[in-house]
């Protein structure tokens, strides 16, 4: 392989590093959005789970209604465990596409389970612009 091929492999190589971690930066930040959502939509279904089970213990409405509202809400909590094992697998995305590796003693222990990854938007945005900077360096 002569110098220029060499030059060309290795820039190729540099640019796909860059667009993984491109991806995965919008990846997060398009389930951030998601996240933030369907957090609203939890909370919503519960406050309608809440106020039909109480028109249910007035005698108001069927009780198939109060089933509808629970199914309604267990669905809404199943996706958002969707969105926030999305969010989990494209973090370590992004960590492999840095390159960096896995350490099992930075998982959370089980108190810490329920919070959200740590996604500092901040730090995505000078990631971001560091991976825009570089492209712009190599192209």
């Amino acid at each position: 392989m002569g110098g220029k091929e060499s030059t060309a492999t290795y820039r190729q190589a540099v640019l796909t590093a860059f667009q993984q971690v491109e991806d995965e930066l919008a990846a997060l930040r398009i389930l951030e959005n998601q996240a933030s959502v369907q957090d609203e939509a939890v909370a919503a279904a519960k406050v309608a789970e809440r106020l039909i089970l109480n028109q249910y213990k007035a005698g108001t409405v069927a009780y198939t209604s109060v089933v509808t509202a629970q199914t309604a809400a267990l669905s809404n909590q199943e996706t958002a465990l969707t969105v926030l094992q999305n969010r989990l697998t494209a973090s370590v995305a992004l960590i492999q596409a840095l390159g960096g590796g896995w350490d099992t003693s930075l998982l959370p222990d089980e108190d810490h389970l329920d919070e959200p990854p740590p996604a500092v938007p901040s730090v995505l945005g000078r990631l971001e612009g560091m991976v825009k900077a570089m492209v712009s360096a190599v192209r």
